[in-house]
């Protein structure tokens, strides 16, 4: 299975990442880059594991509240 990035949801990625490396640190953003990863490999095990959005045939994943 493939998994297609938005290009807003990339970009919203790349905004979080941005974020904790000025507020919090290197190592949190790339906790965060991990546990994206994790998800993502998650997803594409299983994909049935996550619910659908409200977009035709797009999972929603909470990374971290």
């Amino acid at each position: 299975m493939e998994v297609i990035w938005s290009d807003d949801a990339f970009e919203d990625y790349l905004e979080n990442i941005r974020f904790l490396i000025r507020r919090w640190s290197e190592k949190s953003a790339i906790n965060f880059i991990d546990e994206v990863d994790t998800i993502i490999d998650l997803l594409k095990l299983n994909p049935e594991a996550f619910p659908l959005s409200n977009y035709k045939s797009i999972r929603r994943a909470v990374v971290r509240k």
